[in-house]
């Protein structure tokens, strides 16, 4: 999933790390391609999970090598 991720993540690299997005969140739905991007990285996860019902997401910070994953089971976690 991780590396399903990344792929969707430099797909759309020119779109994604604009000027105003260096430092920001992104997170992707997996096997939809769909994604939010913001300043917190919760906040993204929940607007995604908005549209979908049981999402598979992986978290990255935009314009930089270190990044985390949140799975659903996490997700799940946070929300109780």
């Amino acid at each position: 999933m991780w590396s399903r991720g990344w792929a969707i993540y430099y797909q759309n690299r020119d779109t994604i790390e604009t000027e105003e997005n260096i430092g920001r969140f992104i997170t992707i739905e997996v096997f939809t391609s769909d994604y939010e991007i913001g300043t917190d990285s919760l906040q993204t996860l929940l607007r995604l999970r908005g549209r979908h019902s049981d999402p598979a997401n992986v978290t990255i910070r935009v314009g930089y090598t270190a990044a985390f994953a949140r799975h659903h089971a996490e997700l799940k976690r946070l929300l109780q």
